[in-house]
């Protein structure tokens, strides 16, 4: 079963929201964050974080990687 969620994160003077799904993957789990037109698989490595891998690899739909270490590090906090 998947559990729907939200993800909120501060970047940039801003508060974000994101739709986050969470779901288990073989002995682990994976954590599917849709960030406008693109959607981010992060999953846990073997430090304890969170490593990111982009579907879409369209170089214009691309989030920054600043954002994608603020989710990282917000979901290796919880």
């Amino acid at each position: 079963m998947n559990d729907l969620l939200e993800l909120t994160v501060e970047y940039e003077n801003r508060t974000l929201t994101f739709p986050l799904e969470m779901y288990r993957y073989g002995y682990t789990h994976r954590m599917k964050v849709i960030m406008e037109e693109v959607t981010v698989i992060f999953e846990p490595d073997e430090e304890g974080k969170y490593r990111a891998i982009i579907e879409d690899l369209d170089p214009g739909k691309i989030p920054s990687k600043g954002l994608l270490a603020v989710i990282s590090d917000t979901l290796s906090s919880l």
